[in-house]
């Protein structure tokens, strides 16, 4: 009993310790908190852009920072994501692209759906929650560059990473399930807008791990679909939707791809680019 006792307390004052590291750490303008100048710096970097990619994790560990031609036909891309991103952060970002000129712009569909994703037990996920960022901070102040979370120029760690032989533990407690999108409003008015000054907007999905999916009740994997793809039909956006599941080889985790994901990914969202022109 005193033993748990003493494991509790040394993790209550380990978290309380990274939420201090947090606070004290510089945040420059990348940080999550000025997307504007998170954007324009990103789009001041790359010159002949045409193309803005806005998502989550997923998306960083999807695309590169910026996607030429020779991946994706007659485009050049540039990613603006961030771990976690929220609906609104999407649509804030979505809405300051198109006030940038971009011509076309590439959603994360399950953004729209708010997909809640709890992987593991309780306390290990918040305190993971904290320490992420730190890593990634101290990281990057160790390599001279930006402490922001706004995944910009640097490339995602999901790269090298492979669900390994044995597969994956999964808890009760992970599950996806679609929440009510915010905002119609100014959702109805982006893409009007976007569609008067021809900007293409396209949903993208990704697929999951087949542990993932294997996992999951098919009944919530429907309720997100049937989500998106109502959203879509709405407003008449184009949909990228690949298998949902693909063989744990192209992943890191449950849903990140790997290298190898990510070129797959690539190749087939260029084939059904090019099938749509």
């Amino acid at each position: 009993m005193m033993g748990r006792q003493l494991a509790g307390v040394w993790v209550a004052a380990f978290a309380l310790v990274l939420t201090i590291v947090i606070a004290l750490l510089p945040l420059d303008e990348n940080d999550h908190a000025h997307p504007h100048q998170a954007i324009r710096k990103a789009l001041e970097a790359t010159p002949a852009w045409d193309t803005i990619v806005i998502g989550s994790s997923l998306t960083q560990a999807a695309f590169p920072p910026v996607t030429d031609p020779a991946s994706l036909p007659d485009r050049t891309a540039v990613r603006i994501s961030r771990p976690g991103l929220t609906q609104n952060e999407l649509l804030l970002i979505a809405e300051y692209a198109l006030a940038a000129g971009a011509d076309e712009i590439f959603i994360e569909a399950e953004r729209l759906t708010r997909t809640t994703r709890v992987e593991r037990g309780a306390i290990r996920t918040w305190i993971d929650g904290l320490a992420q960022p730190v890593r990634q901070n101290l990281q990057a102040i160790l390599k001279g560059e930006s402490t922001g979370t706004w995944k910009i120029h640097g490339e995602s760690y999901f790269l090298d990473g492979k669900i390994p032989p044995r597969g994956l533990a999964f808890e009760p407690a992970y599950f996806v399930k679609p929440t009510p999108l915010r905002n119609l409003g100014r959702w109805d008015a982006f893409l009007k807008d976007a569609k008067e000054r021809g900007t293409s907007v396209s949903l993208l999905v990704y697929p999951r791990s087949q542990a993932a999916s294997d996992f999951l009740a098919d009944a919530d994997e429907d309720a997100v679909r049937q989500v998106i793809i109502l959203f879509a039909e709405r407003h008449g956006l184009a949909l990228f939707y690949p298998a949902v599941a693909w063989p744990n080889e192209f992943f890191a985790d449950r849903g990140h791809v790997n290298q190898l994901g990510r070129d797959r990914y690539l190749r087939e969202l260029a084939e059904w680019l090019k099938a749509k022109a």
